[in-house]
C-alpha cells in the first residue's frame, strides 16, 4: 500500500530464460527509471516478460554429411538434430558440452555448439569429390592407400 505522491519503485524479477521487456500500469501514467509517483487512484503494474531465444550450431567434424538442427530455441524446447551423413560414410556420434539422446535435447540456458562425427561405413565407397588419394579394400576389409 503506498500514499498519493509516495515514490513507487518497481524491479523486475524474469524466470530464469526470461527477459524483462516493460511495464504495462493501468491506468497510463510515466514511469522513469522504474519509478512512478502513486497516483490518488489504485494501480495495476504488470511486468511483461519475453522467451530468451539461445543458439545451437551444428557442424559436421570434416565435412563428412550435412547436419540439420541448427537455429534458435527456448530453454526446454526439444531441439530435434539430423546426421544426414555424405554417401559411403555412417554417423557416429554428437560431441557437444550437453547430452543428446536419440538425437534429441531439451534446450538450456545458454547457446550451444554441437559437431556430428562420422566415419566410412565399410564399403569403400566415397564420392568423386571425395577422392583426393586412391583407396582399396583388401580381402579384410582393411582401407589402403595406394600411392
Amino acid at each position: 500500500t503506498y500514499t498519493i505522491g509516495e515514490i513507487v519503485t518497481l524491479s523486475p524479477n524474469p524466470d530464469a530464460g526470461y527477459g524483462f521487456v516493460r511495464w504495462e500500469i493501468d491506468p497510463s501514467i510515466s514511469i522513469s527509471n522504474n519509478k512512478f509517483t502513486m497516483p490518488a487512484s489504485d494501480v495495476t503494474v504488470t511486468a511483461i516478460y519475453d522467451a530468451i531465444e539461445y543458439t545451437v550450431t551444428v557442424t559436421a567434424k570434416d565435412n563428412h554429411g550435412e547436419p540439420t538442427g541448427s537455429g534458435t530455441y527456448t530453454i526446454g524446447e526439444i531441439v530435434t538434430l539430423s546426421p544426414n551423413p555424405d554417401a559411403g560414410y555412417v554417423f557416429k556420434q554428437w560431441i557437444s558440452s550437453i547430452i543428446i539422446t536419440g538425437n534429441q535435447f531439451i534446450m538450456p540456458d545458454r547457446d550451444i555448439e554441437i559437431e556430428g562425427h562420422y566415419e566410412l561405413d565399410g564399403t569403400g565407397l566415397i564420392t568423386e569429390s571425395e577422392v583426393t588419394t586412391e583407396w582399396v579394400v583388401t580381402e579384410t576389409d582393411e582401407y589402403v592407400i595406394i600411392e
